[in-house]
């Protein structure tokens, strides 16, 4: 009996430290947050698709509105939200050097794929699914031109891999959400299980694209301005500028490849 009540106790305590405590951070040192859910902090309606994250900011710029900063929880690590013009222009510029790294949801040997993506995805509301369906599909074939040096049309194409696998990797379901959720709780553990936030497949393709484009430049001598032709300059260690400190990529002499069309 004695053992299963120090037994209770210490996982009461060790619940404390590791999901409660936690989400005093911001109360300790004066500065003003909400009121965190325990384990899952400030997240709790996203986690469970409730809310978006725009409107988890919304929710929370006007829970604390008299503040120039404030903070939150994405779950048990704090999260500081600046909403101070002259503090982000200060952070983002003067003191730019001193907020340089970003932290890692994803540890990078887990899924490189995540954590070296040049991308960041922005929740948009847009007015009609037709609309919307249009400017992704523009956004898909934009990206797929100037990072993959790849030439889709996802109008003309609607199933073109490149979509649907782009479409994979933006699409945040039910089961990839718990394992966002499970990074930020657990990083440790999910490194030690090798759990990966994207499908071996779509990991497999781009890089399949990735190499399939730098062979063809390397084959017929193609240059153009992109994220590939960069990549391969950096591989060669090789930085060409003109006299105005401009890279020289050749643009009279682009061409795009057919990777990635169905």
């Amino acid at each position: 009996m004695l053992i299963v009540i120090l037994g209770a106790a210490l996982g009461a305590v060790l619940f404390y430290y590791l999901f409660v405590k936690p989400h005093n951070y911001w109360k300790d040192r004066g500065v003003k947050q909400g009121k965190p859910w325990w384990l899952f902090g400030d997240f709790g309606k996203n986690l469970f698709r409730q809310q978006s994250i725009a409107e988890l900011m919304q929710y929370a710029y006007n829970q604390i509105p008299s503040r120039r900063y404030f903070g939150l929880y994405q779950f048990t690590k704090p999260v500081l939200i600046v909403k101070d013009v002259d503090l982000i222009k200060q952070i983002t510029v003067k003191d730019f050097d001193h907020f340089t790294d970003h932290r890692s949801i994803i540890p990078e040997n887990a899924d490189p794929l995540w954590n070296k993506n040049l991308f960041a995805l922005k929740d948009e509301e847009i007015v009609t699914l037709e609309m919307k369906g249009l400017f992704t599909r523009f956004t898909n074939d934009a990206i797929a031109t100037t990072a993959f040096g790849v030439k889709v049309d996802s109008l003309a194409e609607p199933n073109n891999e490149f979509y649907l696998m782009g479409k994979k990797v933006t699409t945040f379901s039910f089961w990839r959400t718990l394992r966002f959720a499970g990074y930020s709780l657990f990083p440790k553990l999910y490194q030690i299980i090798k759990v990966k936030f994207f499908d071996n497949k779509v990991g497999n393709f781009f890089r399949q694209v990735i190499n399939d484009t730098i062979k063809i430049r390397l084959e017929r001598a193609i240059v153009r301005p992109d994220m590939i032709h960069l990549l391969m300059q950096a591989r060669k260690g090789i930085e060409k500028h003109e006299k105005n400190g401009v890279i020289d990529t050749g643009f009279a002499t682009a061409q795009e490849s057919d990777l990635g069309t169905s």
